[in-house]
């Protein structure tokens, strides 16, 4: 998200005294957010819909940091509550209860979207069905 964003992701320094590392991390937080509302069009996008980008760089942030791999995924939901998803940005997370076989999941629209229904994407190496 945030090599689509056009930005670098960087750590704090914490040998900085706290009240000035405090400044650089929300600094760097509204550069965040000045880069995302550059990208999305004017007078076309919500607070709920910054917040959304917002969180979601700062996860890949943490990830990155993790060295984890973590699902993600580029969406942008409308004011009229549509969740649209490009495709071909989800990256998946590893689902370990179907060992041996290698199995990727990301869930695409939650209860954190509002949504009573969920969705998501699967994803399997080697694996086949069974005929009866």
């Amino acid at each position: 998200m945030a090599e689509l964003l056009g930005f670098t992701i960087t750590e704090c320094d914490e040998s900085v005294p706290a009240s000035t590392s405090a400044q650089a991390c929300k600094s760097e937080s509204q550069r965040i957010r000045e880069a995302i509302i550059a990208q999305l069009p004017e007078g076309q996008f919500t607070e709920s819909l910054v917040a959304q980008l917002m969180e979601k760089v700062l996860k890949e942030k943490q990830s990155l940091e993790l060295g984890t791999m973590q699902p993600s995924f580029t969406s942008v939901t409308g004011k009229g509550g549509v969740k649209v998803i490009d495709g071909s940005s989800v990256k998946f997370g590893r689902f370990d209860g179907a060992e041996p076989h290698c199995v990727g999941l990301t869930d695409l629209v939650t209860e954190q979207d509002g949504s009573s229904m969920a969705a998501g994407f699967m994803q399997w190496d080697n694996a086949f069905f069974r005929g009866r």
